[in-house]
This record gives structure tokens, C-alpha cells and sequence, in this order.
């Protein structure tokens, strides 16, 4: 049976170790880190599903905000009050957002009528936030 075996770096030199842990060991004081690219592939793999899942939830998330918004821009005694004069004050209050954050949120509000498709994407969690945003601010409604 071949034995396949990887060079591994590590803190005080380069070493070789066999996959099945035999084989000689060099390195400094002896040791050597021995590296499972199969176990890595996976983890690997693992770590960006997860980061898509989230991302798409993120993404849910900001659709269904904007969502909301609409409704509070459509009525302002839903959002007016002492030191919440305006929409972007009141969602930055609300949801823990910065300034220019919420009135990224208040900028897609306003145009979300004119680009249906554009606001379907987000709250499908298929683009988010900030890739709408210079959709909002350049593009206009015919070529949604």
C-alpha cells in the first residue's frame, strides 16, 4: 500500500509526517504538525455554507425591515415623536443603526414602488442591503 505523505509548515521549521502518523518526524525539537487536508476541504466547506445561510438571513432580515419602513413612512404619527422627528432617526433609535445606516434603510423606502423587482431580490434574501443601494441611488424605475 503507497503511503501518501505533506510537507507541513510549523513554527521552527518544515516537517514530514505520513498520513497514517508514521514515517519519519523532522522538525524542530522533533515535533511536527501534521496537516489533514480532507478534515481542512471540509471545514473549509462547512464555515462558507454557514456564512451563506447567514448572509441569506441577514438579507431576509433587511427586506423585511424595509418592509416595515414603508408602512412607517406611509404614516408619520407611527414615527414621530420627541427626538425622532424623521424616519432615519426613528429606525436608527429603534434598531440600534447609525445614521448613514438607516438612511441607506429610508433611501430604498422611498424608491421601493418604483423598483419592484429590485426590493423582491432583497426580500428574498437573494441580494442584499448594499448591493440595493446603488440600484436605488442610480437606477432609474423603467430599467428595474
Amino acid at each position: 500500500m503507497l503511503e501518501r505523505r505533506t510537507d507541513v509548515w510549523f513554527p521552527g521549521g518544515i516537517g514530514r509526517e505520513s498520513r497514517d502518523g508514521g514515517g519519519d518526524r523532522t522538525g524542530a525539537l522533533g515535533t511536527c504538525a501534521s496537516f489533514d487536508a480532507d478534515a481542512h476541504d471540509l471545514r473549509k466547506r462547512e464555515l462558507r455554507e454557514s456564512i451563506n445561510e447567514i448572509a441569506g438571513l441577514r438579507n431576509l432580515a433587511d427586506g423585511r425591515l424595509v418592509d416595515v419602513a414603508v408602512e412607517l413612512l406611509a404614516d408619520e404619527t407611527l414615527f414621530s415623536g420627541p427626538g425622532t422627528e424623521t424616519p432615519e432617526k426613528f429606525l436608527a433609535w429603534r434598531c440600534g443603526l447609525t445614521a448613514a445606516s438607516a438612511k441607506k434603510y429610508v433611501d430604498v423606502v422611498r424608491r421601493a414602488a418604483e423598483l419592484p423587482e429590485t426590493l423582491a431580490a432583497l426580500r428574498a434574501g437573494e441580494i442584499s442591503l448594499d448591493q440595493v443601494v446603488p440600484i436605488v441611488q442610480w437606477v432609474p424605475a423603467w430599467a428595474d
